[in-house]
Parts: structure tokens; C-alpha cells; sequence
């Protein structure tokens, strides 16, 4: 789902157009009347479309071969990078705290 203003002053609406056309199968809500946060400016009208698009879609899935089910998806950090991280900031003497 794709929620845009119409009258974005930071991003133009073309680019909206051009995502949808891109994403097979998306959906396309302009608020004519909203500019760069639909979801602020139209607040009401912003939670009936998320509510219709909940009520008529299927979730989607994250394609998952050649990974284990466990493995942390890519933006996902996995414990041992964090906690490297934060004995290689203490050993350093960077954190005080």
C-alpha cells in the first residue's frame, strides 16, 4: 500500500505513480488534500484505508530459501556484532557509563 499527498512539496506525486506501477499488485491512496504526511494531515481517512487494506489483503512473506529459519534477516544485527561491539567500546575506554 502506498499512501501519498497530493500535494507533496517534498516528493512529488509522479514518484508515487511510479512506485505503484513498479509494485505489482500494490495499492495507490493520493489524499488530494494532504502534503507530505497524509498520515497526520488525514488521520481519519488514513486509519479507513489502512483498515480496508488490512480487511481485503493477504499478507505477504519474506522469501526465505537458502537461509535458516533462525538467521537474522539482513538489517537485523545479530547479538554477537552488538556485543563486540560494545566490549571492543569498552575496552577502548569510549564508554563511561
Amino acid at each position: 500500500m502506498i499512501v501519498w499527498g497530493g500535494r507533496g512539496s517534498m516528493i512529488p506525486v509522479a514518484y508515487a505513480r511510479r512506485a505503484h506501477a513498479a509494485i505489482p499488485g500494490s495499492r495507490l491512496e493520493i489524499f488530494p488534500d494532504a502534503d507530505h504526511f497524509p498520515h497526520a494531515e488525514c488521520p481519519d481517512r488514513f486509519a479507513e484505508v489502512l483498515e480496508s487494506f488490512m480487511e481485503t489483503t493477504t499478507p505477504g512473506h519474506a522469501a526465505t530459501e537458502g537461509r535458516a529459519d533462525d538467521a537474522p534477516l539482513p538489517s537485523e544485527p545479530r547479538p554477537s556484532d552488538a556485543a563486540a561491539g560494545r566490549q571492543a567500546q569498552h575496552a577502548s575506554g569510549g564508554d563511561r557509563s
